[in-house]
């Protein structure tokens, strides 16, 4: 079995959903496990912008970098449009992005800015409202992953198309303060070895015996047959195996439901044994109304 997917079923054992929303101690443990060295300040910060804005480390939507001594937390640029779009469908007009004239740069700024590379943005919702936003970023900077592809350009680009969205569509606002770059140039997201049974982290290699026998795994030496790069379709993340998928509007009707009743998240775990998606898989052809059914009855509330 992949290694990652035996982490991931690990922590859905321990009742951290894979997908979807998070409450603050759920992120705070993904964040935990998966960036063990960070300081509490950041982890609590990074905690609450998943919780806050639904987002989810595992989806490659927040991140803790450390700068030199000091960590940070940062978002992905997919965390940025997803936000957006659950508010308004967006696309991008006019070629962009790109590098602004020194035309534009004179009529937005009144000067052509010599230090800064400068980007502009133009977005269109599907209502037909337009945005345009500029960003910069200075030219002899050398950005975070630049040695995987990250570049002073896209940097700029990035920046322009935050204000962009944030103009198209400020009642969906982005969180204040914190950098946003290009998932694809940010180290990978990985955690720990993690018990598949007991959801118990381990900083031993996890070992492939079969049940009841004293066979050591293969070597690890073993070479696999080369395998074909994936096309973007199915580079796209995947439900994971074994388990049954529950999207973001479940958990949060989830979520409502219980609180209508005075029940936290956390309490309706608790009644499950684990997170939704784990009872789910647990009981086939159930939905996410037998599941608040399930918890209002073993905490006594009737319908």
């Amino acid at each position: 079995m992949d290694e990652n997917i035996q982490e991931h079923r690990a922590l859905a054992l321990r009742g951290v959903p894979l997908t979807g929303l998070l409450t603050q101690e759920q992120a705070t443990e993904v964040l935990k496990t998966i960036w063990k060295d960070a300081p509490d300040t950041e982890v609590y910060k990074a905690a609450l912008l998943c919780r806050d804005f639904g987002l989810h480390p595992l989806m490659k939507h927040v991140y803790l970098i450390k700068f030199g001594k000091d960590w940070a937390t940062v978002m992905g640029i997919g965390a940025t449009r997803l936000i957006k779009s659950r508010r308004v469908a967006w696309s991008y007009l006019d070629n962009t992005p790109r590098a602004m004239s020194i035309q534009e740069q004179e009529q937005i700024f009144g000067e052509v800015d010599k230090i800064n590379f400068c980007a502009i943005v133009k977005v269109r919702s599907k209502d037909g409202l337009e945005a345009s936003g500029y960003g910069k970023y200075p030219k002899n900077a050398t950005p975070y992953g630049t040695d995987k592809g990250n570049s002073v350009q896209n940097m700029a680009f990035i920046r322009a198309e935050r204000q962009a969205l944030d103009r198209l569509c400020p009642d969906a606002a982005l969180p204040a303060n914190v950098e946003v770059m290009d998932e694809r140039y940010l180290p990978p997201v990985s955690v720990e070895r993690v018990d598949t049974e007991t959801g118990e982290i381990t900083n031993e290699p996890a070992q492939a015996r079969n049940p009841g026998t004293s066979e050591a795994p293969e070597s690890t030496t073993t070479q696999k047959p080369a395998e074909a790069s994936p096309s973007p379709a199915s580079a796209a993340p995947q439900p994971k195996a074994g388990f049954v998928t529950v999207s973001p509007q479940d958990q949060r009707d989830f979520r409502v439901e219980l609180e209508k009743v005075g029940l936290t998240e956390d309490a309706g775990r608790k009644a499950l044994g684990g997170s939704v998606q784990v009872w789910l898989t647990k009981h086939p052809g159930t939905t996410i109304q037998d599941a608040i059914k399930e918890v209002k009855v073993l905490n006594g509330i009737k319908d």
